[in-house]
């Protein structure tokens, strides 16, 4: 083996971690883009459903009833599921020995942002 091949083969590595790194933001991307398009789909799903009626949308979309209960219980399902986890997923913290008077504002603080009520979500 050369001097060439060998600087050949160490500048593979890079290039390979690179292409590797863009290959995971994309799906990531793609992946977040898919989940906030299904949210989207699923409210305006729900909204179509509140202004014409179960019936309305499901002669609208030209299927039986059954096919708009299935999928209106999806989505609510889904949005639901959303909600909950959101509203549950606080950062809890707490302290667990005393520590004296020296964080005696930032603890008082902190347990006053704990204490108040999350914002509703928007559905």
């Amino acid at each position: 083996m050369n001097a060439e091949d060998s600087s050949s083969n160490s500048t593979r590595g890079p290039d390979v971690e690179t292409e590797a790194v863009g290959n995971a933001a994309r799906y990531l991307a793609r992946e977040r883009q898919k989940r906030e398009l299904r949210d989207e789909r699923d409210r305006l799903v729900l909204d179509l459903a509140r202004d014409l009626g179960e019936q309305g949308l499901a002669q609208r979309l030209g299927v039986a009833p059954a096919v708009t209960d299935k999928l209106l219980a999806g989505a609510r399902n889904r949005l639901d599921v959303k909600v909950a986890s959101s509203l549950g997923a606080g950062i809890t913290a707490g302290r667990l020995g005393a520590r004296g008077e020296r964080w005696a504002d930032a603890d008082a603080h902190y347990a006053q942002l704990g204490s108040q009520s999350a914002p509703a979500s928007p559905r």
